[in-house]
């Protein structure tokens, strides 16, 4: 009977043999500009972790706006369905994928989706498969927003205070509530302070609400300075963008630093007749510091976006760039010689 002990063994073995190594489906990185910010015309690029089959690939494109939770709504509809190489070209829109299948091309035109205009969210769908046939089971979504060619610095803006809101997935979900003060010159010159914001008791954690969030003056707070330049183009549509800035932020003991935030969007009129920025945060990346030991990470964009707020409803002790600089709000280093005394000038 003595063999007998050794039928588990020799199962095991069996088994282990019969097993093959996991390969893992293709990941998808987007190529991002070297400026932080795709302008229209630019060609979307993808790469991918390994060679795919090109007839795996679809694309999805959606408006870029989600629900509270970050999520699509339900009742969204996709402003372009399922595009493949095979179909390309799709309406206006071009794709492909290199012979070495390392890399997929996505043009959108610049006169239909590609147009300098609300962001986008452009979704690579669930199937995509690597050429062994390993399948990604997962969808992948891609806040896109684009700048135009060739603006004029200087447009009519309601300075003041506005309500800004975005989901941030890198390094992990982070929702940003910033009520941030901006102020523009008639020359396109335009300064930016801002503070975080937490929501009241019971009020969505990504509320839009302005009367719902108070300033975060804790040691957890924290602020954005920045400079840019509001232009507009040949239409006379106004667009928004900041110069590369900082952004520290402390969650629950977690420090996030985001390097070369830059805020960018195009100037709408809300339904009430005030100024609104449907716009994104980009950023080229960061680090994640769990105690003293940084973790980085790559870069990525979130929707970000907001509209003016009434003096009366303005949470008292934000940042306020022509009084108390950093309001009430403990983590504060405005840079040197902010803002520019033009921004505070009667």
């Amino acid at each position: 009977m003595r063999h007998l002990t050794l039928l588990p063994l020799l199962g095991a073995l069996l088994l282990l043999a019969a097993c093959d190594p996991y390969n893992a489906p293709p990941e998808i990185k987007l190529a991002r500009p070297e400026t932080g910010v795709f302008v229209s015309g630019d060609p979307l690029l993808f790469n991918f972790s390994e060679p795919i089959d090109t007839a795996s690939l679809a694309i999805r494109v959606w408006p870029g706006e989600k629900d509270l939770e970050g999520n699509l709504p339900p009742n969204a509809t996709p402003r372009l369905d399922r595009c493949t190489v095979a179909a390309s070209p799709c309406g206006t829109t071009t794709l492909a994928v290199s012979d070495d299948g390392l890399q997929a091309t996505l043009q959108l035109d610049p006169a239909d989706l590609g147009q300098p205009d609300s962001p986008l969210i452009v979704e690579i769908l669930p199937g995509l498969k690597d050429r062994e046939g390993f399948t990604r089971d997962a969808t992948a979504r891609f806040d896109i927003q684009f700048a135009p060619q060739t603006t004029v610095g200087g447009a009519e803006f309601q300075d003041g205070v506005y309500y800004l809101v975005g989901t941030t997935s890198k390094p992990i979900p982070t929702v940003l509530r910033l009520v941030t003060q901006l102020i523009a010159l008639d020359d396109g010159r335009v300064a930016i302070a801002g503070g975080e914001a937490n929501p009241i008791e019971g009020a969505p954690r990504n509320t839009t609400n302005i009367e719902e969030v108070v300033i975060d003056t804790s040691n957890d707070g924290f602020t954005i300075f920045g400079t840019g330049t509001l232009s507009q183009d040949a239409k006379g549509d106004r667009f928004l963008q900041s110069e590369p800035f900082q952004i520290e932020i402390l969650i629950s003991g977690l420090r996030v630093i985001l390097n070369d935030a830059i805020m960018q969007g195009k100037i709408i009129k809300d339904e009430d007749g005030n100024d609104y920025l449907d716009g994104t945060l980009n950023f080229s990346g960061g680090t994640l510091y769990i105690g003293d030991n940084p973790t980085p990470f790559e870069g990525d964009s979130a929707p970000l976006a907001g509209g003016f707020v009434p003096p009366d409803k303005v949470p008292p002790g934000g940042p306020d760039m022509c009084g108390e600089v950093c309001g009430m709000i403990v983590q504060c280093v405005p840079p040197e010689g902010f803002p520019d005394p033009d921004f505070c000038a009667e």
